[in-house]
């Protein structure tokens, strides 16, 4: 689950598989973590393990209801790149989110399409409304 976590988090924030990124964990997975660094190393592309403390930074991941901390994640060009695909990102999914919240305020559309098909425009609305939440956060750090 760690690993599966790690390898989502690179892949969403465009890290290069070259890169050896830092893993913070809470006390409670710090033990079992580093018992099993060397295949999380090897499969997430984990290079340092330490405990969160109250002052680490990083890209929060949700794992198994504890979060953990990916740092390290870019070095300075593929930051302000990074960021630039985020800020492109973030404007793409404003524009769906609108179009979507437009449909639906159109009473012609919710009153004429079936059924299904104003519940998957819901359901986009909520994934797109996620993804720029979670785009937005991205950013931030």
């Amino acid at each position: 689950m760690l690993i599966t976590a790690i390898r989502g988090a690179r892949s969403s924030q465009k890290v290069t598989l070259k890169r050896r990124i830092d893993l913070l964990v809470p006390e409670e997975m710090f033990l079992a973590a580093l018992e099993h660094l060397p295949i999380i190393g090897t499969l997430a592309g984990v290079g340092v393990l330490d405990q969160i403390t109250s002052s680490s930074d990083g890209f929060a991941v949700l794992v198994d209801g504890k979060t953990i901390l990916l740092a390290n994640m870019f070095d300075e060009a593929e930051a302000a790149e990074n960021n630039t695909r985020l800020a492109q990102e973030i404007t793409t999914l404003e524009k769906k989110v609108a179009g979507f919240k437009g449909r639906l305020a159109n009473e012609s559309y919710v009153n004429n399409a079936p059924d299904h098909v104003v519940q998957e425009t819901k359901d986009m609305l909520t994934k797109c409304e996620t993804e720029l939440e979670a785009a937005k956060e991205a950013l931030s750090e």
